[in-house]
C-alpha cells in the first residue's frame, strides 16, 4: 500500500528543514532530526530513534542521509525513503551551489571569514548536545527507551557507563576503529541484557 500525499509531503519539509538547518555535518542533523522525528511528529520513541542512529552508524554513507532514509522508511516504505532523502539533500545542495559561487568571489573579505569564526562555536554545541543525548540514552535502562520524552529520568544501567567510558578512551587514544567499535560493543551490550535483565 502506498503512503498518502500528505505523509510524504510532511516527511519531504520535515527533511527539507532539517537539511537546511543543518549547520555542521550529520551529527548536527541528528539532533534536528530527533527533535521533529521525537519530539514534535511523534513518529517514534527515543529508543527507537536511538536504533536508527546505530543502523545509520553501521551503514555506509553519510549518518544524517541514512537516518533520512530510514525514518523515510518507517514511515512511508520505499517511497517516504526516497522523499525523506530528497528532501534532506535538496536544500543544501541548492544553498551550497549558491555559497561556493559566493565564497569563490568573496573569501577574502573579513566578514566571511568572521561570519565562519562565528558559526563554529554553535556546531560545536550542537555536536555537544547531540553527544550528551545519546550518553543519557545509553544509560538508561530499557524500559526507560520506551518514552517518547527524551529528557525523562531513569535508572541508569551501571554496565552502560563502562561501556561508554571505554569506547571514549579506545577511540580518543585510537585503540581501535569505530567499525571495530560498533561490533565489540554490539556484543558486549548482547552480554550485558543476557546477565543484567
Amino acid at each position: 500500500m502506498w503512503p498518502s500525499l500528505a505523509t510524504l509531503w510532511l516527511l519531504y519539509v520535515t527533511f527539507f528543514n532539517i537539511g537546511i538547518l543543518c549547520f555542521g555535518g550529520g551529527y548536527a542533523a541528528v539532533q534536528l532530526s530527533q527533535e521533529q522525528t521525537v519530539n514534535i511528529h511523534h513518529w517514534m520513541t527515543m529508543g527507537d530513534f536511538g536504533s536508527i542512529v546505530t543502523m545509520s552508524e553501521m551503514t555506509p554513507g553519510p549518518i544524517a542521509l541514512n537516518v533520512a532514509t530510514f525514518v523515510g522508511a518507517r514511515q512511508g516504505g520505499l517511497l517516504g525513503s526516497i522523499v525523506a532523502t530528497l528532501g534532506l539533500i535538496s536544500g543544501p545542495c541548492l544553498i551550497t551551489s549558491l555559497l561556493a559561487f559566493i565564497y569563490q568571489k568573496y573569501k577574502d573579505c573579513p566578514a566571511v571569514d568572521a561570519i565562519l569564526k562565528g558559526i563554529k562555536p554553535a556546531v560545536l554545541g550542537m555536536l555537544v548536545s547531540v553527544a550528551l543525548s545519546f550518553v543519557f540514552l545509553a544509560m538508561r535502562k530499557p524500559q526507560i527507551l520506551e518514552d517518547r520524552n527524551p529528557n525523562s529520568t531513569g535508572t541508569v544501567n551501571p554496565a552502560s557507563l563502562l561501556v561508554i567510558g571505554l569506547s571514549v578512551y579506545a577511540l580518543h587514544k585510537k585503540i581501535i576503529g569505530p567499525i571495530t567499535l560498533i561490533c565489540l560493543t554490539g556484543f558486549t551490550s548482547l552480554i550485558i541484557e543476557f546477565f543484567c535483565r
